[in-house]
C-alpha cells in the first residue's frame, strides 16, 4: 500500500548521510556506509532493545516458561491462549487491544498455528505481532517530536498521531480506502495554523478547512 510522507524540502535540501555517488564508492566508503546503517537501525523509533524493553521482555518469557503447556488437546490450547492472554495483560507490558476476547482470539490463533513450538516461543511471536507497551510509547514520543517541526500548529501533533494510527490500522486490516482517507485527514491537519480545540474541531468538516467530522480533541 502506498502511504503518504508528510515531509517537504527540496532536492539539495533532501537530508542524506552520504552525498549521491556517481562512481563505485571504495571499501572504506563501503564500510562507512554499512556503519552508519547499523547505528541508523539501532536507533529506528521501532527499536525495544532499551533496557526497560529488554526486562520486560525477558519477564514476559520468563513467565511464559512456567505456564503448564500441553496442546494435545482444544481444552489445553484454551487453556495456553487464556493463560499467553493473562502474562500479556498482566502489567499492562505488551501493547494488546483493550478488548480482551479479541486478545485471546489472537493469541489463540498463532498457538493453533505453532503448536510444536514452547510457551516461550509463542510468547516471542505474540511479543513480535504486538509489540511492547514501552516500546510504542518510545515511539510515539519520537514521532511526536518530528511532527512538531512539520505540523502547522503543534498544538495539534496529539490529533495527527491519532489519525495516523488509524491509518496504520486500517492499512494493517486491508482496508486501503479508510486507511488512505485517515492519511488525507492527517495531511489536512499538517497544513492547519491554527490549533484544533473542542469547540472548532466540529466546523473542521466544511469549507477550506475541511478535515474530518471525526476529529475531535
Amino acid at each position: 500500500a502506498r502511504i503518504p510522507c508528510f515531509y517537504e524540502c527540496s532536492l539539495k535540501e533532501a537530508p542524506r548521510l552520504l552525498p549521491w555517488y556517481t562512481e563505485e564508492p571504495t571499501e572504506e566508503e563501503k564500510e562507512k556506509m554499512k556503519a552508519m546503517a547499523e547505528e541508523g537501525a539501532s536507533n529506528n523509533i521501532n527499536s525495544s532493545s532499551t533496557s526497560e524493553n529488554i526486562d520486560a521482555k525477558a519477564k514476559l518469557l520468563k513467565r511464559a516458561s512456567k505456564l503448564n503447556w500441553n496442546l494435545d488437546s482444544k481444552s489445553g490450547i484454551k487453556e495456553a491462549a487464556q493463560d499467553l492472554t493473562t502474562l500479556c495483560t498482566k502489567d499492562h507490558l505488551v501493547d494488546v487491544p483493550n478488548d480482551d476476547k479479541i486478545t485471546k482470539m489472537e493469541i489463540g490463533r498463532l498457538v493453533v498455528q505453532n503448536r510444536s513450538k514452547t510457551a516461550s516461543e509463542v510468547m516471542e511471536l505474540v511479543i513480535h505481532k504486538f509489540g511492547l507497551t514501552q516500546a510504542k510509547i518510545e515511539k510515539e514520543k519520537k514521532q511526536a517530536k518530528s511532527l512538531s517541526a512539520v505540523c502547522g500548529n503543534a498544538e495539534n501533533v496529539g490529533v495527527m498521531q491519532a489519525i495516523l494510527e488509524l491509518g496504520d490500522l486500517y492499512f494493517k486490516e486491508g482496508n486501503r480506502n479508510a486507511g488512505a482517507t485517515y492519511k488525507k485527514v492527517a495531511q489536512a491537519i499538517k497544513e492547519l495554523t491554527f490549533e484544533i480545540t473542542a469547540e472548532n474541531a466540529k466546523g473542521l468538516g466544511k469549507g477550506k478547512t475541511k478535515v474530518c467530522v471525526c476529529v475531535y480533541v
